[in-house]
């Protein structure tokens, strides 16, 4: 469904940014990963034989499969005392490698994995919208060479009449109106045609939503209700008569 229905192009696109993303984050994630197997060998060499338990009677890092579970445990969620309290009961110098834990694969490993996804995401996200506006900008101007025609000047242009037939056919759902508009929006000039500048900055305002607002007699009474009894009082109607 993400990949498929067309309006949900932004989610494809957040998606293929976060898949970009992913493959420069790998590197910190192994690092990240073989800190804890590198742990999980001291730790297991520390508790061989010392045939710790839980409160609920369970074995403590029963074997090297669980000590690197506990120890991912106790770098991803606050469940530390629960990894930590059984040998801190029988041995408190083994505190020493539960803080190597927290500092090297929590505090510092963690806060290099959430830089990295920022800044990469964000470096992919920045080329992905520069990329968007550069080839918005170049299909733009291969449609102006081939819609525009020269005027007295022997200046290339788009007069109202080519515009409302090119966004006509571009874009069947747009009424004349809504098409007048923005061609009197990028006419800064008002010189009734558009210029290659000027034609470019097209993409930019079809971003935007339009809505037509018909104001009923109902909306006028309730929004300008003393002018509504200037226009409708006797006197103003003889005039206008």
């Amino acid at each position: 469904m993400l990949l498929t229905f067309p309006e949900n192009k932004r989610l494809r696109e957040a998606f293929y940014n976060l898949c970009r993303t992913a493959l420069d984050v790998i590197p910190v994630f192994g690092l990240f990963a073989a800190s804890i197997l590198f742990f999980g060998v001291i730790t297991l060499k520390f508790v061989t034989g010392k045939k710790l338990v839980y409160s609920n009677g369970a074995l403590y890092f029963n074997d090297y499969f669980d000590i690197i579970w506990d120890l991912y445990v106790l770098t991803t969620t606050a469940n530390s005392p629960d990894v930590i309290i059984p040998a801190y009961e029988n041995d408190r110098r083994s505190m020493c490698i539960y803080i190597l834990v927290c500092v090297i694969s929590n505090w510092l490993f963690m806060g290099i994995i959430t830089a990295t996804v920022y800044n990469a995401y964000k470096t992919h996200l920045g080329n992905y919208v520069t990329n968007t506006a550069v080839r918005r900008k170049k299909l733009l101007n291969e449609a102006f060479t081939h819609v525009a025609t020269g005027n007295e000047s022997g200046i290339y242009v788009i007069p109202l009449s080519d515009f409302i037939r090119l966004m006509s056919a571009a874009f069947p759902g747009h009424d004349i109106s809504t098409n007048v508009m923005l061609f009197h929006v990028l006419d800064k000039d008002k010189s009734g045609a558009l210029d290659e500048p000027q034609f470019s900055r097209l993409s930019e305002y079809m971003q935007l939503h339009f809505e037509k607002i018909r104001m009923s007699r109902k909306n006028f009474i309730k929004l300008l209700p003393a002018c509504y009894k200037i226009v409708m009082s006797p006197p103003f109607q003889m005039i206008r008569r």
